[in-house]
């Protein structure tokens, strides 16, 4: 399950509808809605929510809720009533702050039912047992933090995580857009990074994944590539118009330093330009690269210079984690 974060501060617009179809056709399922720290009332909070819900059945997308019982209440939406619940269109509810267990059981028997994985211990897995909850609707959810430094520790996570699953929870993080200048992510090793490698990265580890900040178009793109076509998409800064929108295969083999794209047989390239070639270097080899000229490459670490290779332009910084995940004859695309 991949989803993505919508915000209720404001009326649901048409800018919103189009941001759910582009997500949706990018190969997200599911929209994870807070109503925490919303300032409205309830009569302008609950119009939002059930637009926003009728919009993610029309396009096949769940919905989890993020809200605690008193807000639930102000929306009529009463725990003690199961169907409440079910009509505000949601698929998962996450709760905040103290729920009985036997509260969580019952949910749990009806809809999905999101528990705080920091609180989960022995004791709360006995309790939801002897109240015959239903664990496979049972989420661990961990929470996600903006503050820097305070992110979970990523072998206590995998630790915790091991444990969780052999209870029979199934496991929720957050991951965040590198641009965003609000992280909210749980894991503190992936604060700033790229968001498709976070997300690859605890696809290992987690069965949802959410990503807390909004993306803008080429984000979504880069996204829609991967999910779509099993691509993996590199911003580039170059002049050289003709690498962009197209693909490029990598080698049917892993290079260690470089990942080798193929050849360029329509053009002609001069002799070295004299520069080194940091990580994320885009070059192309001349005819005096023996075997392999007219070919062109990814440094993968930094490279010296090389009177066989022309530099071409640089991947940016935040997607240089995802070089390491170009697998053999797996495509890349150029975005600017």
């Amino acid at each position: 399950m991949l989803g993505f974060s919508i915000y209720l501060d404001h009326a649901m617009t048409a800018e919103d509808y189009n941001y759910l179809i582009a997500m949706r056709n990018a190969g997200f399922n599911q929209v994870f809605v807070s109503l925490l720290s919303l300032k409205g009332v309830a009569e302008e909070i609950k119009p939002r929510l059930m637009e926003l819900t009728k919009w993610c059945e029309n396009l096949n997308l769940k919905v989890e809720l993020f809200a605690s019982p008193e807000i639930l209440t102000e929306i009529g939406a009463s725990l003690d009533n199961v169907g409440q619940i079910q009509a505000l269109h949601i698929n998962c509810l996450r709760l905040s702050g103290e729920v009985a267990i036997d509260v969580l059981a019952r949910l749990s028997k009806s809809l999905e039912v999101a528990i705080n994985a920091n609180q989960i211990d022995r004791e709360m897995v006995n309790q939801l047992r002897e109240y015959n909850a239903a664990f496979d609707h049972l989420i661990a959810g961990y929470a996600y933090y903006p503050q820097v430094e305070t992110g979970i520790d990523e072998a206590w996570f995998k630790k915790r995580n091991k444990w969780l699953k052999h209870q029979g929870f199934k496991v929720e993080v957050f991951i965040a857009s590198s641009n965003s200048t609000r992280q909210d992510v749980t894991l503190e090793c992936l604060r700033q990074q790229n968001p498709l490698s976070s997300m690859l990265y605890l696809k290992k580890y987690c069965e949802r994944i959410i990503v807390s900040s909004h993306l803008d178009s080429s984000e979504i793109l880069v996204f829609n590539n991967y999910l779509q076509k099993s691509a993996i998409s590199l911003h580039l800064d170059s002049e050289a118009d003709w690498l962009y929108d197209r693909p490029w295969i990598n080698a049917d083999y892993l290079a260690r330093d470089i990942v080798m794209l193929g050849e360029v047989s329509d053009k002609q390239f001069d002799q070295d330009n004299g520069l080194a070639r940091p990580a994320g270097s885009v070059c192309v080899t001349n005819s005096s690269y023996e075997g392999f000229s007219n070919y062109l490459q990814i440094s993968k670490r930094d490279l010296p210079a090389d009177p066989r290779i022309t530099l071409l332009g640089q991947i940016k910084a935040e997607d240089l984690s995802l070089l390491r995940l170009i697998d053999p004859k797996k495509p890349v695309f150029f975005v600017k």
